[in-house]
């Protein structure tokens, strides 16, 4: 157990700190050298059936991000797809169940299907961090809050299933009760707010 917790701490070390540092310098050159290295990583997978390290795992999340930056949205979702693949794969020892590395992959897969306005996989993606029915957020789920932050942003855009919207409302209305200096779940909510009349409005 600790063995396997070392691993997914590792892997979650990785991926945040790919995320960070191509946040700090988004550069096309950045971006493109990133995406690169990503897709070397790919290209081996297809001779090397060997278990995913660390360290390519992170090399596959920052190309995901690369090219989701870049819009280069195929890219980005199937280089999303290897990364997620190798963290669910129960024979890479390397890795082990990494459920916080899991949860950010997701998170990026969900970001990448809203950029391609695929709402219902977005909606989909996010089903396991946020609650369908509950009148409180679990603070212990990987990732809560940007979960939260997504299904909002998805819930509002055209194509999102019905019951999004209001579930997005009670969840971050119950959010900020909680967090009252989250100037973001804030907005989110103005946002969610907002598209809700507007909907109403549509329908009366």
């Amino acid at each position: 157990a600790a063995v396997a917790a070392a691993a997914d701490a590792a892997a979650e070390h990785a991926i945040m700190a790919t995320r960070a540092r191509l946040l700090a310098d988004p550069s096309v050159d950045t971006l493109r050298s990133e995406l690169a290295q990503a897709r070397s990583v790919a290209a081996s997978r297809v001779k090397d059936a060997a278990p995913l390290s660390v360290k390519a795992l992170g090399q596959l999340y920052g190309g995901a991000l690369a090219a989701l930056k870049l819009r280069e949205l195929a890219s980005a979702s199937g280089l999303a797809s290897l990364a997620f693949g190798a963290v669910k794969f129960e024979g890479n020892t390397a890795l082990g169940h990494t459920n916080q590395a899991q949860a950010a992959i997701v998170m990026l897969a969900t970001e990448i299907a809203i950029a391609q306005d695929q709402q219902a996989q977005a909606l989909n993606l996010l089903k396991a961090y946020v609650p369908t029915q509950s009148p409180s957020l679990p603070a212990s789920t990987p990732f809560a809050r940007s979960a939260l932050l997504l299904w909002a942003q998805a819930s509002r855009a055209p194509g999102a299933a019905a019951h999004a919207l209001p579930q997005a409302v009670e969840q971050l209305q119950t959010w900020v009760a909680l967090q009252p200096q989250d100037a973001l779940a804030w907005d989110a909510l103005a946002s969610a707010y907002t598209a809700q009349n507007q909907r109403l409005r549509v329908h009366y």
